[in-house]
């Protein structure tokens, strides 16, 4: 606020006057001389008089004049402005990070940390002051300034340049909080089942395109934070089944994930680390063999298949294999032999590669044991 003190000039006195009030008295010819001792929080920024003979001194907060016994009236008015005071607030997301953000601009270089402010009194008034972050990238991000303003709501703020411009009227309290986000952290890794499978698996999204193994990981650091992030498999089929995507959040446990399309939809909240780990398990493979003893070794062996194998029927002599690739963990498979006449299914054997073996004799020549029923089920756990 400006306060007006009005002079009617008087001889030699020392007094007080506050806004508005005036001191006057009948003054005898002469050389008169008024100053002003300025308070501490106060500018006197301007002195008018309306009697062109008065010799004034803004700098020394003074007047003078001399008086001719005219008779006439001088009115002199000391013009003072009050000071303003602005604080710098800094807040981080999450609360309590220990980082220092620095600033520069007209309150001169300063540094604040989470919780801490500048706070600068007796600010000349009605005028500008420019106060800038300097940018805190890689690890956080400006969000927000907000300034409150006990008169005036005139100030402006550039989120970009990281600056506000606080337009001080006299008597004001400006307070500007600048708040910045912490970024995050992204992990995406592979493990396949078995361990140690040499297959690449290729990944999209937000995150950009990558190949992981099993063991390995893409870490994506200084994520900007309180966004979302889709991270996609691509299908691993024939050879491979995502079986399982479990991320693992050092805050907020509010990702979500969906098998059947493979994808991780990442909430990624300040200064976060999340690990979504996708597990793909390997199909199986049947192969099925014939081996012959007896006389007739170009004698074919007719087959059936349940359980989805494909194809649903084939023939195989000795030596030869049928291979079923592709095969499901934890499904049921049957192949059905139908015996030819004049032999009998000795046995099967299955090796711990899945490769089982139907070893046939002629009846000729069985001397041991019953007959085996011609029916083999598979499955794998």
């Amino acid at each position: 606020m400006a306060a007006q003190r009005r002079l009617l000039l008087a001889a030699r006195w020392r007094a007080s006057i506050s806004d508005g009030e005036q001191l006057s008295a009948e003054l005898s010819p002469g050389q008169y001389s008024v100053s002003e001792t300025v308070p501490a929080g106060w500018d006197l920024i301007d002195i008018s008089c309306d009697n062109d003979a008065v010799t004034t001194d803004l700098n020394m907060a003074s007047i003078a004049l001399t008086l001719n016994g005219t008779g006439s009236a001088t009115t002199c008015t000391f013009t003072n402005r009050q000071r303003g005071r602005i604080e710098i607030h800094k807040q981080t997301q999450p609360a309590g990070a220990p980082e220092s953000f620095n600033f520069s601009g007209d309150l001169g270089d300063f540094t604040l940390q989470d919780g801490d402010s500048n706070i600068r009194m007796d600010l000349p008034a009605s005028r500008t002051y420019v106060i800038q972050e300097a940018d805190p990238a890689p690890d956080f991000d400006m969000t927000t300034i907000s300034c409150h303003e006990s008169i005036n709501l005139n100030s402006t703020h550039t989120l970009t340049t990281r600056t506000v411009t606080v337009a001080l009227d006299p008597g004001e309290l400006v307070i500007c909080t600048f708040t910045n986000r912490q970024r995050g952290q992204i992990e995406i890794r592979k493990e396949t089942q078995p361990a140690g499978a040499p297959e690449s698996f290729n990944f999209s999204g937000d995150l950009g395109d990558f190949t992981l193994q099993d063991g390995d990981s893409n870490i994506r650091m200084d994520l900007p934070a309180s966004s979302t992030y889709v991270i996609r498999e691509a299908d691993p089929a024939p050879d491979f089944d995502l079986t399982a995507i479990n991320c693992d959040e050092s805050t907020m446990p509010n990702s979500r994930v969906d098998i059947p399309t493979r994808t991780a939809t990442v909430a990624l909240n300040p200064g976060e680390s999340v690990i979504c780990t996708f597990t793909n398990r390997q199909r199986a493979q049947l192969n099925i063999s014939v081996d012959v003893f007896g006389p007739d070794f170009n004698t074919m062996f007719s087959f059936t298949t349940s359980g989805g194998l494909s194809p649903s029927n084939f023939s195989l002599h000795d030596g030869e294999t049928q291979s079923f690739s592709g095969l499901i963990p934890d499904q049921t498979y049957t192949v059905n032999e139908q015996v030819p006449a004049n032999w009998v299914l000795e046995e099967i054997l299955c090796s711990s590669h899945r490769r089982c073996v139907k070893r046939a004799v002629s009846s000729s020549r069985r001397s041991r044991g019953n007959p085996l029923t011609p029916h083999s089920a598979f499955g794998w756990g």
